[in-house]
């Protein structure tokens, strides 16, 4: 937040010049984000769905700094600079607060869609810590049985991602809308003394009792420092999902400062004074700050599935590796090398971590290949030993001991 957005009139009545209503404001918020696959597990209510999961939370272990506009709240005088019976004496300029916090998440076509969003709406003066969880499917992972890496990809567990949310609406109530499946918004909205004459000590005094009459003690500190905002928003795409989704993040602060002032009347044998607030909607303005990210439905996160290495027996160090024009070759092993990793799918195809779309396929093995469901594609391990068979050929994969070419052989030899 720049000093030129927190900059408001010193005075509503008089042209007295403009000041900063705000100490050092900034929005500082740490949303997390999570890519994952859930697999589809059990048929009950409580399966869990065959989806591609994205997540974005700002919850309570990790939500950043918060928004601040002042540390403490200060106030300026301003006086009539002429003779007055009957007018406005006195305004009276209170440093910036809240007057909402808006938080919104938009996906940018229609490939993801909102599974579930927290908060709900909530009324001011709640306060309330819950878990909101989610259950995924998950593979036991390759530890779990004898197969380890030669395990197809299913769902063999239910794995439970949780977030602690915190609420303490204090003085704002919380609104939760939804204009679309990809678009959610949470508004905290200010709605105890939520304008400035309801912020008023006194209404009347004597003309002697001329003074700052704002009650701070109304004013609750999230109003203007370290508010931190808890949200949980869960969106889902299909399993086969493909292309790409960019997720805008919009985190908002309506920045008012207050106004006041003292009306004088005058009614000959005597006289008082009034006091009055202001609902000045053009003396607001809401300061954004936006960030987003693109979701490529491709990624092999959404796969579900652990990549592995395939090494080739015949060397002592050399692994497939796909490589420009998706070309396999026999390269050094780098178990962090994404061109070396592959997916084996719940179809028992071995999928480049490296493209998605692409697969190992027994009738050009020289190169990946758009996958498909073609039996050429399929690969089972023979129980009890490192030989794998394609289901197409009935042959077993091997390699050239020097060369490392790729082919299929008789399993006899």
């Amino acid at each position: 937040i720049s000093d030129g957005e927190c900059t408001f009139p010193r005075s509503r009545t008089w042209d007295r010049g403009d000041r900063l209503f705000c100490d050092s404001p900034n929005i500082s918020l740490v949303y997390r984000v999570n890519l994952e696959r859930s697999l589809q597990f059990g048929n009950t209510g409580s399966a869990t769905p065959d989806a591609k999961i994205v997540r974005i939370s700002l919850d309570d272990e990790s939500a950043g700094a918060g928004i601040q506009l002042n540390e403490d709240l200060t106030w300026s005088e301003n006086i009539a600079d002429y003779l007055l019976l009957d007018g406005w004496a006195r305004d009276y300029a209170t440093d910036a607060i809240a007057q909402d916090y808006r938080f919104t998440i938009d996906a940018s076509n229609t490939k993801a869609a909102v599974l579930k969003s927290l908060p709900t709406n909530l009324n001011s003066k709640y306060e309330h810590r819950e878990i909101s969880g989610f259950e995924v499917g998950v593979t036991g992972g390759v530890e779990v049985n004898k197969d380890g890496p030669k395990a197809k990809l299913e769902a063999s567990a239910k794995f439970s991602q949780q977030r602690q949310l915190a609420y303490n609406t204090q003085d704002y109530r919380v609104e939760r809308s939804a204009p679309s499946a990809q678009k959610v918004s949470f508004s905290w909205v200010r709605d105890q003394y939520a304008m400035a004459e309801s912020l008023l000590s006194s209404k009347t005094a004597t003309v002697w009792g001329m003074g700052y009459d704002v009650d701070h003690n109304r004013i609750q500190p999230l109003s203007y420092k370290g508010f931190v905002p808890n949200l949980d928003v869960i969106y889902k795409a299909a399993p086969d999902e493909t292309g790409s989704t960019e997720f805008k993040i919009d985190s908002s602060v309506n920045i008012r400062p207050i106004y006041t002032g003292i009306y004088k009347h005058y009614y000959v044998v005597g006289g008082h004074v009034s006091f009055q607030g202001f609902e000045d909607v053009d003396k607001r303005r809401r300061v954004t700050a936006s960030t987003s990210f693109k979701v490529d439905w491709n990624h092999p996160v959404f796969t579900g599935g652990r990549p592995v290495n395939l090494q080739l027996g015949g060397f002592d160090n050399r692994c497939l590796s796909a490589g420009a024009e998706h070309g396999l070759s026999a390269v050094t092993c780098d178990e962090t090398s994404a061109a070396q990793s592959f997916i084996y799918d719940q179809y028992g195809r071995y999928v480049s971590a490296l493209d998605t779309r692409r697969c190992l396929d027994g009738n050009n093995l020289g190169q990946l290949q758009s996958c498909s469901l073609s039996l050429g594609q399929r690969w089972e391990w023979k129980a009890d030993s490192d030989a794998l068979s394609n289901l197409s050929a009935h042959q077993l994969l091997g390699h050239n001991k020097q060369t490392g070419e790729l082919a299929l052989y008789d399993e006899n030899g």
